[in-house]
């Protein structure tokens, strides 16, 4: 009745052997041309790249706002603004280090 290799058997093991095969070779090749170019960016251009990470910096410029100060209705300060971008800082930095003259500057409007 049913004859081997139709649809409802599936397919005959030497056509799903010869589509196995093809399917790894394909894989192993993706896979080879990942590892060369895995190796020729760490190996080759390693030391390139590693300069050009280290120049690649943030410049950090002041950036006025377009309004003025903030002040109460005797015209006395009653908001001061910070910059809000910073230098970056380790972790050990940040926790010892405040705004220097940051309490004073709160403590003179208050």
């Amino acid at each position: 009745m049913d004859k081997p290799g139709s649809l409802q058997n599936g397919p005959e093991p030497v056509d799903f052997r010869r589509k196995l095969t093809v399917v790894m070779i394909l894989i192993c090749a993706a896979l080879s041309v990942l590892t060369i170019r895995l190796w020729y960016l760490q190996i080759i251009k390693g030391d390139e790249l590693k300069q050009r990470s280290e120049n690649n910096a943030v410049r950090f410029r002041k950036i006025q706002p377009l309004r003025g100060l903030i002040m109460d209705h005797n015209g006395d300060v009653s908001a001061i603004r910070f910059a809000l971008l910073e230098e970056p800082r380790t972790r050990d930095a940040a926790a010892g280090a405040g705004r220097p003259g940051g309490a004073d500057l709160v403590r003179d409007i208050a």
